[in-house]
């Protein structure tokens, strides 16, 4: 079994855990108190799903470009399905900065990630 992998992610996240706070600023995303929902006394960053993604695309350039068979077999077997995985993974992360950015109704939310989800299928 190649252990590739998994140093790349544990090396990426070392990465992040080091310079989180200049991604925060790049990012400049914050969930802020509102009186409703969220009771947090300071603005707390959103970083969770950019450290996600960035774990799951990382691992899914290297299985595809440098063919580590990281469980005895390739994931994507041809460059179609990694460039679907590629983006729909980037496509809903991108979404979601969006709506965590700019605060999307519900319904719109739930229309675009249902076209999302038909054109990827």
């Amino acid at each position: 079994m190649n252990y590739y992998l998994i140093l790349i992610a544990v090396l990426l996240n070392i990465f992040i855990f080091f310079f989180y706070k200049k991604i925060i600023k790049i990012l400049n995303i914050y969930d802020q108190y509102d009186g409703f929902r969220k009771f947090q006394k300071t603005s707390v960053p959103i970083i969770g799903g950019f450290i996600v993604t960035l774990n799951i695309l990382i691992i899914s350039l290297c299985d595809f470009f440098l063919k580590l068979n990281f469980i005895d077999y390739y994931f994507f077997t041809d460059s179609r399905e990694f460039l679907s995985f590629f983006a729909g993974i980037f496509s809903f992360y991108l979404f979601g900065l969006y709506d965590d950015r700019f605060n999307l109704n519900a319904n719109i939310k739930l229309l675009i990630s249902s076209f999302l989800v038909y054109f990827l299928f």
